[in-house]
Order: structure tokens, then sequence, then C-alpha cells
């Protein structure tokens, strides 16, 4: 009969089918408060699942139970019975999206597990997990079109090389995204192009001001960077920038230390200095040298004939000139 229907709907959780037969049954009243009775402890009990640990399928299955129940509830027209604890699954439901939508920017980022995120996402916003995945990425490559350009070089580095790793363990959801992924590493490309020749113009700056210190930084930030993202499969189609881009900064440049040395027996010191800080230190112990014997072969300045008095103090001066006031570690050794 109706009243055994009602309860097996009851049992069930079918809270549709039996506010249905609250026309239908005996003691009406005493039903319609039994469901509600009912209702209340199911949205109570989805509240604090959402809140236990669970792992990632298990999760995915409270998320759908959630979904279901806070639809069936309004399709059933219980909501102004059981008000209050709607709207708290409700406000539960809605931080675990958010939750769930902030792990998987995170995953992209290269801080998680992406698989296991993207499906708990695409459970608890109700989507699947291909469409999940295209409107992630779509605000992640947003976000990081921003971010790029406050960045400069070693945070670009770092972002890429994390980007790198995070791509050999994306989920095959993400594989129709190509489009997405090649805007993010060219909008990538347009701001490491720039930081990098803000850096590079920074080092002139440097080498003008007799900095060593700091441009040995810079330089060896800048090499470094190079190094780093021309091995990256992620970036395997941009070699040629960074081939321009390295020409440009001079790393490996042997004729410069050859030009260098023959400088230093004309008595000028620029360029060796140059060397010794831009070096990787295969020749800066014979630049050293050619400097020191320069440098020891000119001290005697007391000599009678003008023209080689003239001369040597000619030579220290332009040594003293180049090394400045803070001298390249080099030469203090």
């Amino acid at each position: 009969d109706n009243n055994s229907r009602f309860q097996k709907a009851l049992e069930q959780e079918s809270y549709l089918e039996a506010s249905g037969l609250l026309g239908q049954v005996q003691n009406r009243d005493c039903c319609r408060e039994q469901l509600q009775g009912r209702v209340r402890k199911a949205l109570e009990a989805a509240q604090r699942q959402l809140s236990d640990d669970h792992e990632a399928e298990d999760l995915a299955e409270v998320a759908r139970r959630v979904r279901n129940l806070v639809r069936e509830v309004s399709d059933a027209g219980l909501e102004p019975s059981v008000e209050q604890e709607l709207l708290d699954l409700k406000e539960g439901l809605r931080q675990a999206v958010s939750q769930a939508s902030e792990q998987l920017q995170r995953a992209l980022e290269g801080r998680g597990m992406p698989t296991r995120a993207l499906l708990i996402a695409a459970a608890f916003c109700g989507k699947s997990r291909r469409s999940m995945a295209e409107e992630a990425l779509k605000e992640y490559v947003a976000a990081k079109k921003h971010d790029f350009q406050q960045m400069d070089v070693p945070c670009l580095v770092t972002w890429v090389v994390q980007h790198d790793d995070a791509r050999r363990n994306m989920p095959e959801e993400f594989s129709c995204s190509v489009a997405a992924f090649e805007d993010l590493i060219r909008s990538f490309m347009e701001s490491f192009d720039k930081a990098f020749r803000s850096a590079t113009e920074a080092l002139t700056h440097q080498q003008k001001e007799h900095q060593w210190a700091r441009a040995k930084t810079q330089f060896g930030e800048l090499r470094d960077a190079i190094e780093v993202v021309s091995q990256l499969a992620v970036l395997k189609g941009m070699k040629s920038q960074f081939r321009s881009l390295k020409n440009e900064l001079g790393v490996g440049s042997s004729a410069r230390f050859g030009h260098a040395t023959a400088e230093i027996k004309r008595g000028c010191f620029d360029l060796a200095i140059w060397a010794l800080v831009t070096g990787d230190g295969a020749a800066e112990q014979e630049l050293c040298e050619a400097i020191n014997e320069e440098v020891v072969q000119n001290m005697n300045v007391l000599v009678s004939e003008k023209a080689l008095m003239h001369h040597r103090l000619s030579v220290l001066e332009k040594f003293l000139q180049g090394v400045g006031d803070h001298p390249p570690v080099e030469l203090k050794r």
C-alpha cells in the first residue's frame, strides 16, 4: 500500500518519491514530520561527510551524493522545513568546490597531483573531467599571463621548470588543450625575452659603474637561466631564440679571452676585467697572471725617462680606473 511505498522510499533515501506519496498516505502529518526528520538527518550527515578525509574516488562519490541530495530536496519542495540544514550544506558544498578548484590550480602549477585534483574538482563542480580540465586551464593561463609580467628571470625559470615537470604528469583530459598550452608558452617566452633583455641592460650599467660583484651575480644568473631553459621539453621549439639571447650575453666566447690578453699587453684592462667577471673559471688563472704581470712591470714609476714614467703611470691609472673601488674577487686572491 501507499504507506509501505512511503516507508520504502525513505529507506532508499528517495525523498522526491516520498514527498510525492504524502498525499496518498494515512497519518499524513506524521509522515510529513518523519520525512522532514529523515531529510534533516541526511543533510547533517552529508555536511559531516564533506569535512571528513577520503580517498579521491570516495570523495568524488561523496560529492555526487551531496549534489543529488541538494537537488532532490529542492525538487521535492522541502526547503522551508529544512532551510538552515540545507543552507549549511550548500555552504559546505560551495567551500568544497572552491577548495577543489584551488587544488587543481596548484596541480597545474606543479604543486600537486593533477589526476586526483581533476577527479575531485569535476565531482564537486558537477562537470565532466574534460570540461573541468578546459575550464581550469583557461583560468590558469589567464592568471599566469598576468603573473609573468611581474616576474624576473630567476622566477620565470623556476616556473617553467615546474611546468615542464607537471606537463609530464598531466591526465589525458588535458591532451586536447594544445592551443591553450601553446598560448601559455608563447606568453612565457614574451615575458622571458623582455625580462632577460632588461637584466642585460642592468648588467651593462653595472659594468660601466664597476659594480663587479653584482655584475658577476647577474651574469651567472642569466647564463644559468639560458642553460636550464634550453634543455626543457616544453621549450624545445624555442632553441633559436635562446641561442640568440645566449650570443647577446656572450656566453662561451673564447675569442673574448684572446682579445683580453692582447689588450693587457697594451696596458688596457677593461676587457680583461669583464672577461674575469663573466668567465666560468676556465681561463681565470691565466688572465689574473697576465694582469698581475702587467701591473708589476709598471710599478716602478721612479725612472729618469719621462716618457716611460708617463707610460707606466698611465697603465696603473687605467688599471685603477678599471677595477674601481671594489675590484673583482678574482683579483683579491
